[in-house]
């Protein structure tokens, strides 16, 4: 397994990803309430790479 920073070219795998938890029945909304695409995940990758979150010295 490779772990590493996920870009901009991943955010179709990680819509894929996000909808599965989501639909899990575990996480805080209902299963089918929230759908996430891949151009929501890359904009929101772009916003992580613009602005780096605080507690995340490795994205600096």
């Amino acid at each position: 397994m490779e772990i590493r920073k996920a870009s901009r070219k991943d955010a179709g795998n990680l819509a894929a990803l996000f909808n599965h938890v989501e639909d899990s029945g575990y996480m805080l909304f209902n299963p089918g309430e929230r759908k996430a695409t891949a151009k929501q995940m890359e904009k929101q990758l772009e916003q992580i790479e613009k602005n780096p979150p605080f507690h995340c010295p490795r994205f600096r």
